[in-house]
This record gives structure tokens, sequence and C-alpha cells, in this order.
């Protein structure tokens, strides 16, 4: 059994468990449940994915092969990551958000042997280069005729070993500016993407009752990282947001009972200014959490005015990007803490000339541990 088996793992543990909830208004895809919001079990999830890894196969993508990805957030995020993953190939989701000039040379180099896009996104897919395939009517048909025995069977050869990945190879290449604004592609192996569910899961207490949004973007780190993987992991439910509505958040997060809550500051400045917010019972949320960039002392305070337990992270596309940890009866005395390490990586805190510097003094913050990535792609000295 290969390292990029575990989700399937889960899924047949799991089953018939919910892992999913389309809340961005598609309409239902293959093998969803209906609803108010359609719905997709574990089994389902895997099953997709593997229906999909079998197409892929058909056409070649193997080991190592780039799949790149032009969408909003979307189920297609969660089937490439998957299908990926069983065939040892990497997916490179790329930033709906940048123009066509900027775009084109992270597709030039990441060199993908296929570009898929939404359909919303023809025009600017439009303008890459190489063989591209739309997220329309002809995936789900695609994936309905594959052959339920073909997906078994490739489900078996990667439990024996004969498909996948191991721990070191990149499952993600996910291109970030960091503070040099010159987007570079991280490679994130399959062992950043284990040991960041692991150290979630473990330090900040997620069992498998545990229910959370991802409003954020699936071509980010937060969207992937943040609660999607470490809570397929562990077996508990995510509900996918298409873009963000105040509104429409506060209605999924009372209607499907979620216990967590990921967003960054302006998010939940715009949450706090939603009518709605204020009058609804959101007690199931077990507390929130905010990244992305240090979040206002206000928003804490009109949290705690609402009885509601709130919390900031700290992370990056290269580390974690869950780094650390504040417990829960710490949130008062700490406020805008980030909290200690999570359980297993390293981090402290040094000076110009790399020596560590006592509790208290400003320097540069360095992390160590298993949920790093490997470098990036074809940049061997950045």
């Amino acid at each position: 059994m290969t390292a990029s088996a575990w989700f399937f793992a889960r899924a047949r543990l799991a089953g018939e468990r919910v892992a999913l909830v389309d809340g961005t208004g598609s309409p239902p895809l293959w093998g969803s449940s209906p609803g108010k919001w359609p719905s997709y079990t574990y089994r389902a999830l895997a099953e997709r994915a593997l229906r999909l890894a079998v197409l892929l196969k058909e056409r070649g993508i193997g080991k190592g092969d780039r799949i790149a990805l032009l969408s909003q957030n979307h189920v297609a995020y969660v089937d490439l990551l998957l299908a990926a993953a069983s065939l040892g190939a990497i997916l490179v989701p790329f930033n709906i958000r940048l123009p066509e000039g900027e775009l084109r040379p992270l597709q030039e180099d990441a060199a993908p042997a296929l570009l898929f896009y939404h359909p919303d996104l023809a025009a600017l897919a439009a303008h890459l280069p190489g063989e591209k395939i739309s997220l329309g009517d002809h995936y789900e048909e695609d994936l309905s005729r594959v052959p339920r025995e073909r997906a078994k069977a490739l489900e078996e050869a990667l439990f024996k070993g004969e498909m996948g990945a191991g721990l070191e190879d990149p499952w993600l290449i996910l291109y970030t500016g960091g503070t040099t604004g010159v987007p570079k592609g991280a490679l994130i192996p399959h062992r950043q993407v284990i040991f960041n569910a692991i150290n979630t899961t473990g330090s900040w207490e997620l069992t498998s009752e545990d229910a959370a949004p991802v409003f954020t973007p699936l071509f980010h780190t937060g969207g992937l990282h943040v609660f999607l993987t470490p809570l397929l992991h562990s077996g508990g439910k995510l509900v996918l947001g298409g873009a963000f509505q105040p509104e429409k958040a506060v209605e999924l997060t009372r209607e499907e009972g979620l216990t967590l809550f990921f967003a960054v500051p302006t998010m939940y400045q715009l949450l706090l200014d939603e009518p709605s917010f204020r009058k609804a019972n959101l007690q199931t949320v077990r507390w929130f959490i905010s990244g992305g960039a240090p979040c206002p002392l206000p928003i804490y305070e009109a949290f705690a005015a609402q009885g509601l337990l709130f919390k900031e992270g700290y992370g990056l596309t290269e580390a974690g990007p869950n780094n650390f940890a504040l417990p829960l009866e710490k949130l008062t005395e700490k406020r805008g803490s980030v909290g200690l390490p999570v359980l297993h990586a390293r981090a402290k805190v040094v000076d110009d000339t790399g020596q560590d510097l006592p509790p208290g003094a400003v320097g540069e913050l360095l992390l160590g541990g298993p949920h790093l990535f490997s470098g990036y792609w074809q940049k061997e000295e950045e």
C-alpha cells in the first residue's frame, strides 16, 4: 500500500458517511445524494476519483505527470486531487484571479499534460497552451460510463502498492509569490499533506464528528489544507462554498451544523456586518479561526460579545500550513497569539546570524518538521 492510498482506506472505513456537501450552487453531479445542497459520501468521492483516474490513465497520465486545473471551488478539485494521488501524478491548481499574461508563464513552467477548466473560465483557458478538458456535461457523462470493475481494479492495484506515490513524491505544485512577488511552484509532497493532517487533527483536536466549511479558494493552501485534507483524513464533513456570501455562510453554518470555521480577517468583517450573523444561533461552532493576515482585535471582541470562541493560526504554502495551536483555555489570556507549535513541528526565533533569541525578542521565525515542502519546481537554488 502506497502513501497516497490513505483516502481510499478512509473511504472503506467511513463508507456512507457524508464527506462533502456542495454549497456552491452547482447542480447535482454524478454520485451525489439529493438535498437542498448535493452531498457526497466517502464512497461516492472515492468512486468519482477512481473513475477519473481510469480515464486519465487511458490518456497516458502516470507518475510525475502534471495535471492543471483552472476553476472556482468545485467538486472537481477533490476528484482531481484524489485521482492524481492514485496515479502518482501532480495536481497544479492555478489562481483564477490572475490575468492571462501572468497565468501563461505558470502554465508554461508547469508544462501540464492536461488542463481541466470550468466552463465559466473557457475564455481564459482558451489563451493557454496545451490540451484542455472542460468540466462541463461531458466530464460527468464520462465518469458515469467508466465500468465499475475497472475502477475497482485500479483501487486494488493502489492497495497492493502497484500504483500511487511514496511519501516524498510530489502531490501538488502550488504557485506562491511569498515575499518576492514572483510566483514559484512549491512542491507539496504526500508527506507534507499527511503530516499536516496528523498535526491538525491531533493538535486542534479534530474528530470524525467535526464539520467545517471551505470558503477560501482551493487553488490556495488555505482552501486545501486548513480543513479539507485534515478532515478527509479524520473522517469529518466538509461543506464546499462558492464565492463568499456572508448571509449564505450563516445559512450553511446553521443548517449543516458546522463545528469549525476558517476564514480570513476581511471575510470575518463581512460576516460581522451581516445582520443575520448577529441574530443566528451558531453555538454548534466549537471555535472560529482566522488566518492569512493579523486579525484586528475588534473582531475578537465582536465574537466574544456573542459568546463565540475565536483564535488565529499561522502558516504558509511551504510549511504546514497549520503550524501552531492555541489551547482554548488560553484564548482570553493570549488574544492575538497563534499559540504553541503543533505536535510534529519545531519552531524558534533567531537573529540575523542564526543565533537563538530569548522569549519576547523580535527576530526571524524558523520552522522545522515533516510538514515542510520539498522545494520549488525547477528552482533548486531558491
